[in-house]
């Protein structure tokens, strides 16, 4: 069982936060353009409507959780679309866990 990031992905995840995430060039440090950035998060934005899309089809339509937990979120390209959920259907509490401490000052920016 693992109980702490290793340190060669902890070191990898701090020097490329966002490709550590989406392996797609555009989203190395030295690609990264606000435009990127953008579609970086929008990728979450996708994310968070299928999966409430899967719910309402085959679960439970109109689901509304009371809370949310994103378990590694990391820069919290999941956490943030979750807070954006519109009201009716949001979570009262939106909970990340960042298994890595460097992402959380990276996430904070």
């Amino acid at each position: 069982m693992l109980t702490s990031p290793d340190p060669r992905w902890e070191g990898f995840a701090a020097r490329e936060p966002h490709f550590a995430v989406l392996t797609d060039p555009r989203f190395l440090r030295a690609n990264l353009t606000p435009e990127y950035e953008r579609e970086f998060f929008a990728t979450g934005e996708t994310v968070v409507s299928w999966i409430l899309g899967v719910i309402d089809a085959g679960l439970a339509p109109q689901f509304a959780p009371m809370s949310m937990l994103e378990y590694g979120c990391g820069l919290g390209r999941l956490a943030l679309p979750l807070d954006s959920i519109p009201a009716v259907r949001r979570p009262a509490a939106i909970r990340s866990r960042r298994l890595l401490p460097r992402a959380a000052a990276h996430a904070a920016r």
